[in-house]
């Protein structure tokens, strides 16, 4: 009875000492959820795939990184204008949003 007891508190602690192994490995190669990447980072991602895809040159590489970035730009611009255009209707959509939210909030 002795050597079984010890034997099953070996093995606890090694499986703890493994799950804890575990959950250390999974944490250290977890990306924060903040790091939202940036307008460049996404532009630089799809270069580099481009890159790779067609064997593209230096020139040509600049070329594609170029366009991508005309592209970002002219879809956010698009965007600031819709939101101008319909500002009433984005405002509206805010409150009845903020409202459900309270609503939500509020029930216990």
């Amino acid at each position: 009875m002795l050597y079984s007891l010890r034997s099953i508190a070996l093995l606890m602690l090694l499986a703890g000492g493994s799950l804890g192994v575990f959950a250390g490995t999974l944490m250290a190669n977890r990306q924060p959820a903040s790091s939202t990447p940036t307008l460049e980072q996404q532009v630089e991602e799809r270069v580099s795939l481009y890159r790779e895809m067609y064997g593209l040159d230096d020139a040509r590489t600049d070329a594609v990184r170029q366009v991508l970035i005309s592209h970002k730009r002219e879809v956010r611009a698009r965007l600031l204008e819709l939101h101008r255009l319909h500002k009433d209707e984005f405002r509206k959509l805010v409150l009845e949003t903020n409202e459900r939210l309270a609503l939500v909030i509020e029930a216990k």
